[in-house]
């Protein structure tokens, strides 16, 4: 007896939640204080109750089913919800059963009830917060990539606004790169003409705010420009009435540098009506995409950049295209031409030769319209546009038989080149022109084979390869009077290419040229 005693007391002074329930009248036949405490009620009201009338609705099937696995597996537990003692308030609970041999009579459960609301509802936010986090890193990478992919300045502008706008939001937004020391307006979306819009960034000369900004390379956020600290840091009362007028439709400011290889070329400034709008959060979102917008500016100076650089050197090739071909025929048609007028001078009674010298002109002069109609087209190959890399070279395949006899094998898949960006497809395109174009000067080929590929174990190049049958050279004589191969390098080069070049006299001449499909990114 004493030691039932001991154990009832034991039982009722616990800290855990302790019950005893029996098993074949479904009946609640014991509980301690801390028990009644949590279902908010007296030990009479719970000692005769159904412990299902205790237990959510629909958490009622689960329950049964948790009783008759005590039943068999002596241990178990499960989580339910369970309800107080008035109904008008619910926990989450941990229950843990064991069977218990109770006064000697029919199977019983002790049971041990955890309330783990508070533990299910922490779960549930970080989940929610874990949720948030991804679908926010999801959207940064869908706007990445939307930026980084454009090379249009007008484009980049409406890309950059129209997703910025999807995580932050503001009442104006301004997009300034550096040129040299100072800032210039690219584009802004804000109700200033681009001088006022100058007076807003105008407090970037400031030692304080560039520190902030070039030599930490920081965001930095103004809560209130209305309020003492916030003008203070943005200089207006030494920047006078004009930049206080401009300043009147902001509250918060926010400045976030763009930055590339530890590098700042450019800052966006977001302003907002209401005070202490910007946070932290905000800023870390912005400085992510203001890096993606650095790397988009400084491609699309790349690409303008090679587009330039590609038009320089076209320029230089057809005034060698006009030295070699167009001059020389006008200089043989006035050579001949001045033949022919000294013979009408002379009076010459010689009318057959006078006849094959104005025949050999016509046929000179045919000859020079022929080159130049192809110089035009080389120069604006609107096949390539319009149609495509495959199509503009089966082209250039064709002028190489018609015009020269030449055998050519092509190897071009016009599925896997419609993968490719124009920037890509307009590099092959020049390179395979100049490579044909040395194998018809130059080796004296018959026959030429022309192949394009990204290969199977390496999706990340697209690689052309070009072999002739012709006559070859001394490979330590690489680029020694070859302008068209030093063309060639130069252009592989622009783009992170690989160029191989092998070659022998009386072998022929092998090209391969690997290109990266992504766009590199210079160190300036």
């Amino acid at each position: 007896m004493d030691s039932e005693k001991g154990y009832q007391q034991i039982f009722e002074n616990s800290s855990d939640n302790l019950l005893v329930y029996e098993l074949k009248s479904n009946l609640i036949t014991e509980v301690n204080h801390a028990c009644c405490k949590l279902f908010g009620c007296s030990r009479q009201e719970l000692i005769g109750q159904s412990l299902d009338s205790f237990i959510h609705p629909d958490y009622l099937k689960a329950f049964k089913e948790f009783t008759e696995k005590a039943k068999t597996q002596n241990q178990f537990q499960g989580q339910f919800l369970c309800l107080k003692h008035t109904n008008t308030a619910s926990f989450n609970s941990q229950i843990f059963a064991t069977t218990l041999s109770y006064r000697s009579s029919s199977t019983h459960l002790l049971m041990v009830i955890q309330d783990v609301t508070q533990q299910i509802e922490t779960y549930q936010l970080l989940e929610q917060m874990v949720a948030a986090r991804t679908q926010e890193l999801s959207t940064l990478l869908e706007i990445s990539q939307q930026i980084v992919a454009t090379l249009d300045l007008k484009a980049l502008e409406n890309v950059v606004f129209k997703q910025l706008k999807r995580i932050v939001n503001y009442t104006g937004a301004m997009l300034f790169s550096y040129k040299g020391n100072e800032l210039e307006l690219l584009f802004k979306q804000a109700p200033l003409s681009e001088e006022q819009a100058m007076v807003m960034v105008s407090p970037l000369e400031h030692l304080a705010i560039a520190n902030q900004l070039l030599q930490k390379r920081k965001p930095l956020i103004i809560a209130d420009v209305q309020e003492e600290s916030g003008r203070t840091t943005l200089k207006l009362p030494e920047l006078g009435e004009s930049h206080t007028l401009i300043y009147s439709y902001v509250r918060s400011q926010m400045f976030v540098p763009l930055v590339i290889k530890d590098k700042v070329i450019g800052v966006i400034s977001l302003v907002y009506h209401e005070p202490n709008y910007y946070t932290e959060e905000h800023a870390n979102l912005v400085l992510t995409i203001g890096n993606q917008v650095a790397v988009a500016l400084e491609n699309i100076r790349l690409y303008q950049h090679a587009r330039e650089l590609a038009t320089l050197q076209e320029r230089r090739r057809v005034a060698r295209e006009l030295h070699d071909s167009t001059s020389q025929v006008l200089t043989s048609i006035l050579l001949v031409s001045e033949t022919a007028r000294s013979l009408v001078e002379q009076k010459l009674d010689e009318p057959d030769q006078l006849l094959t010298l104005l025949s050999h002109v016509v046929a000179l002069a045919e000859g020079g319209l022929e080159e130049m109609r192809t110089l035009i087209y080389e120069l604006r190959p609107e096949t390539l546009a319009k149609k495509g890399l495959v199509a503009a070279l089966k082209g250039e395949i064709g002028s190489l038989r018609s015009r020269h006899g030449i055998e050519v094998t092509d190897e071009l898949n016009v599925v896997e080149m419609q993968g490719l960006s124009l920037i890509i497809q307009e590099a092959l395109y020049w390179i395979a022109r100049e490579a044909l174009h040395n194998v018809v000067k130059h080796a004296h080929a018959t026959s030429v084979k022309i192949s394009i590929q990204c290969p199977e174990e390496n999706k990340s190049v697209v690689v052309m390869k070009v072999s002739d049958n012709g006559r070859g050279f001394k490979i330590i004589d690489l680029f020694k009077n070859h302008q068209g191969l030093l063309t060639i390098r130069e252009r592989v080069a622009e783009l992170n290419g690989i160029l191989d070049v092998n070659s022998s006299p009386g072998v022929g001449t092998y090209l391969s040229i690997k290109l990266p499909l992504e766009m590199p990114v210079s160190e300036g």
